[in-house]
């Protein structure tokens, strides 16, 4: 049976329909700012429940622009340490998750990656101070457990195994963070990329610093770009090496390492400037370029064949900020 409806009732089923469709409209809309915005709602309730360092944080990091076509991933500006996305060391701390780098069975533990590295990882050496995360380097005496043993250095690590993974070649990545590097003959510190499903390769270096690398002479102040692709048994090594990087940069000042992977290029940026790539079919096999989720691991190192040789201890990897961004 057919009701008269009032002016009243068809003026409220109009604003009914408009803020059904406007969310829809947003998420349709071919802009950045249409599409990072269609969440709204969504983070407006997950603010009322932030604490005040949640708030600081997100505030601070609104500060800095998007790049164009480009909606946040994870931001964080270290007010503190959030363990919704970090993990302190080589492994996922979520109770009962079995994400983590691969050490080496005979040399390695749930403390140390390999015998490559001098530095037993421990917790204290990873902390928040001064609005900064900070990755120590301590020369000092531990007893480990995992692995057993006596060791004259600690380190920190953090990584996002199990918390936060991305693939950019489904949808393009950007990573930008403001840092300081230590400095010295023995460091090895490095921000760098690889799967959580407990198998290698796949590996990217973003950037991995070396004091010196190894035993090669010619190698001394060293950063790496590189792409470790292929099976364990054979597996391809891509490397752009810029030998005497603290020499044209230093290291101990404040710098934005950026970084860009998308289905075709990887990018790299220092304070905005290009500075190398890698193009898929190119430098990288067309089937060989990565297609997989990553995480993040984020570490200070003291390379074992050249410990004591030359860097001012305790040193740091100090990060002000970490921005991720995908594609919109």
């Amino acid at each position: 049976m057919y009701t008269k409806r009032s002016p009243n009732t068809f003026i409220l089923l109009i604003l009914v329909a408009f803020l059904c469709l406007f969310p829809l409209a947003q998420a349709l809309g071919t802009t950045p700012k249409a599409y990072c915005k269609q969440n709204y709602m969504a983070k407006k309730k997950a603010w009322l429940k932030e604490t005040k360092a949640e708030r600081i944080s997100r505030k601070l990091a609104a500060r800095r622009p998007n790049p164009e076509g480009y909606c946040p991933l994870y931001r964080d500006d270290f007010v503190y340490f959030n363990t919704r996305v970090w993990s302190r060391g080589l492994e996922d701390d979520t109770p009962g998750s079995d994400k983590g780098l691969i050490w080496n069975r005979e040399t390695g533990g749930a403390h140390l990656l390999n015998d490559n590295y001098a530095g037993y990882i421990t917790d204290e050496d990873t902390y928040i101070q001064d609005g900064a995360l900070h990755l120590a380097n301590q020369a000092r005496s531990y007893e480990g457990t995992d692995p057993a043993g006596s060791f004259d250095y600690t380190t920190g690590w953090v990584n996002s195994m199990g918390k936060l993974k991305f693939n950019g070649t489904r949808r393009a990545v950007r990573v930008e963070l403001r840092a300081k590097f230590p400095v010295g003959t023995d460091v090895w510190p490095a921000i760098w990329l690889v799967t959580d499903e407990r198998h290698w390769p796949p590996e990217i270096d973003i950037w991995e610093y070396f004091g010196k690398f190894f035993n090669v002479n010619n190698k001394v102040d060293m950063m790496a770009l590189r792409y470790i692709y292929g099976t364990w048994q054979d597996k391809e090594d891509l490397s752009e090496e810029i030998i005497g990087f603290d020499g044209l940069y230093d290291l101990t000042q404040w710098h934005v390492y950026g970084w860009e992977w998308t289905e075709n290029h990887m990018h790299w940026y220092l304070d905005g400037e290009l500075i190398h790539s890698f193009t898929r079919d190119v430098d990288i096999p067309f089937d060989a370029w990565p297609d997989e989720d990553f995480s993040l691991v984020m570490n200070n190192g003291v390379m074992t064949v050249n410990a004591g040789k030359g860097a001012v201890y305790p040193n740091y990897l100090v990060i002000d900020y970490i921005d991720i961004w995908q594609e919109h």
